[in-house]
């Protein structure tokens, strides 16, 4: 029976394990355990190519980059908390120092765009050629 991706059982242990360890031998014994070492070498490069294999292990490798990369509001929610000082994931021998929390404090500000200068001016200034050179060239 095939799951929803369209792989079997094996296939799917195999792509599993193909994900974790990057090796496509060992990922078919694992999935195959009576076959040989000859034929998971052939037949394990084989199958991660597959169109339903190797789309699996593309779903599970954007999966799990995914769930490690921070969005934008948890960067802030983050700098947030670490401003205010309550931090809720470090444990409670773990503390904020006033330093890291002025520094989360001016990426806040500067997220927001806090520190730009109160007043900004536009200076136009005209170019003014003067030709002090004199005489034509060739005049001598």
């Amino acid at each position: 029976m095939k799951n929803e991706w369209g792989l079997t059982p094996s296939e799917e242990i195999f792509a599993i394990e193909y994900f974790t360890t990057k090796n496509a031998t060992q990922a078919y014994l694992t999935a195959y355990p009576d076959a040989s070492y000859t034929t998971a070498n052939s037949n394990g490069h084989i199958l991660k190519d597959k169109p339903e294999v190797k789309a699996f292990i593309k779903f599970l490798m954007d999966t799990v980059r995914n769930d490690r990369i921070m969005t934008a509001e948890e960067v802030l929610v983050g700098l947030s908390d670490i401003a205010k000082g309550n931090d809720t994931k470090l444990s409670r021998h773990q503390k904020i120092y006033t330093k890291d929390r002025v520094k989360a404090l001016e990426l806040l500000a500067k997220h927001y765009q806090l520190l730009t200068e109160v007043s900004k001016q536009e200076i136009e200034q005209k170019v003014v050629i003067v030709d002090d050179i004199g005489g034509d060239v060739g005049d001598e």
